[in-house]
């Protein structure tokens, strides 16, 4: 949808890594949800988003890096954005966010560079809790093989050892989208009550 603005950023980004349209169309954000961009980078994904969700939905832009919170801020601001919401923060501690509030949460090439026992729980702890009822979220990674580029094989993380880490959290695999480089999981959270 907004593809033409993402031609001139720059930044570390893995947005071009695959099709664009191939991810939103797993992703399928309608017209009035919440996008929770986390870990976002120079935040490509956010602003694909907001075509999506359009003037009464919201995106919120979540990342340690100040220099691309400041980036995302000034743009929005700059396009008189009012459901443009960037949040410096590390996505590891409690988000800025109301319980029950998120449609689809994103983590686009960004959960081989956590520690896995020291950052997933909280992580995901606090993914349902803000998650709606039925609320999703997708996971963008590399495929856990041998390559020339990207991140070394051994922090790399299989859709398989993806779905055993969330099943206790109450995510159930929905979608796994096979991509050259990648695979999209989207996981939809089930919540009791």
């Amino acid at each position: 949808m907004n593809s033409e603005i993402h031609n001139c950023r720059r930044g570390p980004t893995s947005f071009w890594m695959q099709s664009p349209q191939a991810v939103f169309d797993v992703l399928n954000l309608q017209s009035g949800q919440t996008f929770l961009d986390l870990g976002c980078g120079t935040g490509d994904y956010s602003w694909e988003a907001l075509g999506y969700v359009g003037e009464q939905g919201s995106v919120y832009a979540v990342d340690c890096r100040k220099e691309s919170i400041a980036q995302l801020s000034f743009e929005a601001a700059d396009k008189g954005l009012s459901n443009m919401y960037p949040i410096l923060g590390d996505i590891t501690d409690s988000l800025s966010l109301k319980d029950n509030s998120v449609d689809l949460a994103l983590l686009s090439t960004v959960l081989h560079s956590l520690d896995r026992e020291r950052d997933f729980h909280p992580l995901f702890n606090e993914l349902t809790r803000v998650l709606k009822k039925n609320g999703a979220v997708a996971i963008l990674e590399c495929h856990k093989k041998r390559k020339g580029f990207g991140p070394p094989e051994h922090v790399r993380i299989s859709s398989d050892e993806l779905g055993a880490f969330l099943k206790p959290y109450g995510f159930h695999l929905n979608v796994l989208k096979e991509m050259e480089h990648n695979y999209l999981a989207l996981f939809r959270l089930e919540k009791i009550s």
